[in-house]
């Protein structure tokens, strides 16, 4: 994402007991509407890559199951869309085990890549990392936290590649109605800077995700692991 993309105001700052007059940098969100048969849905984002947001919103909120959606066209923030059979055969979840250490180094990476959320303090961050071969395969910021995974989700469609092969990083807290999401876009492990709720852990433990909290310096809290993936 370009930092060009940012807006710079004038404002007034209280800071130690006095005012400030001062320059600060705030994102722009535009509002998107998806057109979908028989209904148009629409969301607030961040206004860069919206067509994979659409495709993977589409994805993960419109399409009945066995579907996928198919990018019809766009005009300017409105996307068209139709669904289609899914005709893909299902992706065995790859058997992996991760150790502390390596899910605080996975974590670390991901928190010092640059990105916007430094300049405003109003983004959101999450990556699909591949534990084989040990690499980021995506990276994607935006001011909501469904809309990142969206945006994972429209990634993975647009490239053929496939989410449940990947673990996410998340800098946001995991909440029931993001597990939720999560679940769907297929990922089978979680690991997030933040908090988590107990309607996450509860979702985790059903649909078999193991879900990493608090991953911070030289700590983190495991959640749930049903699959045994976080190693002692």
């Amino acid at each position: 994402m370009q930092n060009s993309a940012l807006h710079q105001i004038y404002c007034r700052k209280f800071f130690q007991g006095t005012w400030h007059e001062i320059q600060d940098v705030v994102p722009p969100e535009v509002q998107i509407h998806i057109r979908w048969p028989d209904s148009t849905h629409s969301l607030w984002a961040f206004p860069h890559e919206l067509h994979d947001l659409a495709l993977g919103h589409a994805a993960l909120e419109l399409c009945a199951p066995r579907e996928e959606p198919v990018y019809i066209n766009h005009q300017e923030t409105t996307f068209t869309l139709r669904p289609s059979l899914w005709e893909g055969s299902p992706v065995c979840t790859p058997r992996y085990t991760l150790s502390a250490e390596t899910i605080l180094n996975i974590m670390h990476s991901f928190l010092e890549r640059s990105g916007l959320w430094e300049q405003t303090g109003c983004f959101h961050r999450m990556a699909a990392y591949a534990p084989q071969p040990a690499e980021f395969c995506c990276f994607v910021e935006d001011i909501g936290r469904h809309n990142c995974v969206d945006r994972l989700a429209g990634w993975a469609l647009k490239n053929a590649q496939h989410l449940q092969t990947t673990v996410l990083l998340c800098s946001s807290r995991v909440t029931g109605s993001l597990m939720s999401k999560i679940s769907r876009a297929g990922f089978p492990m979680v690991i997030s800077r933040s908090a988590t709720t107990q309607a996450a852990i509860l979702q985790a433990q059903a649909k078999g995700i193991t879900l990493v909290g608090f991953t911070r310096e030289n700590r983190c809290t495991v959640f749930c692991d049903p699959d045994n993936r976080v190693v002692k």
